[in-house]
């Protein structure tokens, strides 16, 4: 069974690439094959050096990584999975990759499976595992170990699969543009630079949750403050997004970010199910609320019943004097 690893998104996140290389090396512990990767050329000097640690055949470079899209990526995968033989396409759960996936898989001609949490393999069949809607359900599908593309969720542990030798991995670059004689069917009409997180929601050991009770756009100073001093991330649900008061990339829940923080502290949250499906994988939950009915408390480890513009400051307080 041979497989293709394709890194977007998390390339210079070497956690998150080695949680995908453990999984996909454990797929071929148990179904003897090769490993690919396709990723692009600026990723990290010093991960492609880590990620020789695993027994991977080739790593494929895609060069002019800020011209291409998803059609770009789909022509030149598959070129590879003609060539090195493909049975599964997977990647992690990234927007681009989750955008990527079923394009690729209808280009190719593979089943799509979406967001996997458990496998088995049984012969030449496996049993795989999803959550749906958000992690409130787990679907079950059973399908042949060829022809697949899957994207992988971030709620997956797996063992350590990593090698203490390094494998003598053959590198190879890609020019995007010249990868397929089929003309783009798209126009650039702008670029703009994503607006990166310091410590982005995925990877994030604490998160400061904000909801609509914060009132307006000028009053999220206060749990800005409150993560300067914590090293904290802030996330939010989707009213605060729907207002305009912060970015997309900062939505919590069903239609935003899955998170798995250490803490997450919420603060002006109703708790809509919706945001609550985002971070039931925290290890522990902490919500403020005035409202003492509020449901947020039904899905916390602790619920403090206080205004938020009060908690806050005195928390900012508290931690300011050590």
């Amino acid at each position: 069974m041979n497989i293709l690893l394709f890194i977007y998104e998390n390339k210079k996140n070497y956690q998150r690439i080695s949680e995908l290389l453990n999984i996909i090396s454990s797929w071929n512990r148990e179904k003897k094959g090769k490993i690919f990767i396709l990723t692009s050329e600026d990723i990290n000097y010093e991960i492609i050096e880590e990620m020789k640690y695993w027994n991977i055949e080739k790593i494929y470079l895609i060069k002019n990584e800020k011209s291409y899209f998803g059609q770009d990526v789909s022509r030149i995968a598959k070129r590879i999975i003609l060539q090195e033989n493909i049975d599964i396409v997977a990647m992690g759960n990234s927007i681009f990759e989750r955008e990527l996936a079923p394009y690729l898989s209808s280009v190719i001609n593979y089943e799509f499976i979406p967001n996997i949490v458990k496998w088995e393999f049984e012969n030449d069949s496996v049993h795989w595992e999803r959550f749906l809607y958000g992690t409130r359900a787990i679907e079950t599908i059973d399908t042949q170990v060829t022809k697949l593309v899957v994207t992988l969720s971030t709620n997956i542990y797996k063992k350590d699969e990593k090698n203490e030798i390094k494998y003598n991995v053959e590198v190879e670059k890609i020019l995007s543009k010249n990868s397929s004689k089929i003309e783009n069917s798209y126009k650039i009409i702008s670029q703009n630079n994503k607006i990166l997180q310091k410590n982005p929601l995925e990877t994030a050991k604490l998160v400061i949750g904000i909801g609509k009770g914060i009132r307006s756009k000028e009053n999220f100073k206060i749990p800005e403050n409150l993560a300067e001093i914590l090293g904290a991330t802030i996330g939010v649900t989707r009213s605060v997004v729907d207002n305009g008061w912060r970015p997309e990339y900062e939505k919590i829940g069903q239609t935003g970010k899955i998170i798995k923080p250490e803490l997450y502290l919420g603060f002006g949250i109703s708790g809509a199910m919706q945001h609550m499906a985002g971070i039931s994988q925290s290890r522990h939950i902490i919500m403020v609320n005035s409202n003492p009915n509020a449901e947020s408390f039904r899905g916390s480890d602790l619920g403090i019943v206080g205004d938020l513009f009060e908690v806050i400051p005195n928390l900012i307080k508290k931690l300011s004097e050590k």
